[in-house]
């Protein structure tokens, strides 16, 4: 008689989970190793993604200046960082939120944030957001 258990959905989705947690921290560790090491605004021997939007039309985009600023901040230098681009100093806090909240919904601290995190009225609010940025940047040369 067979004594192993099937997994079961929530089981299978629990490890789905812990698995995308442990793949998105390693690629974090990556990348940040990466931009610690190659400093974008010299250009030497690692290759950088350069802008497509930025290429085609001589504009920056929301996220251009990201790569140096993201260089900038692994050095200990979040004012120069925040100089390419601005959008920075909301961008970081709150992706290190929304994943917070994905990652431990039921913390203390985290129940509160969660279901504003979640809210279709905070996504329009910062498609918005990026959308004034990106005009703001251009017209003004920010």
């Amino acid at each position: 008689m067979n004594t192993e258990s099937a997994d079961t959905p929530s089981m299978s989705k629990k490890r789905a989970g812990s698995t995308a947690i442990y793949v998105a921290a390693i690629l974090t560790v990556v990348a940040a190793a990466y931009y610690y090491l190659y400093d974008p605004r010299t250009g030497t021997s690692l290759p950088m993604l350069q802008c497509p939007f930025h290429l085609l039309t001589g504009l920056s985009c929301p996220a251009c200046g990201l790569q140096r600023a993201l260089h900038l901040l692994l050095h200990g230098q979040p004012l120069a960082a925040l100089s390419y681009n601005y959008l920075l100093a909301l961008a970081i806090p709150l992706t290190l939120l929304v994943a917070l909240c994905r990652w431990k919904p039921q913390a203390p601290v985290i129940r509160w944030f969660a279901p504003k995190v979640g809210h279709r009225y905070t996504h329009a609010t910062l498609v918005l957001l990026t959308i004034a940025w990106w005009i703001i940047r251009n017209v003004m040369g920010v």
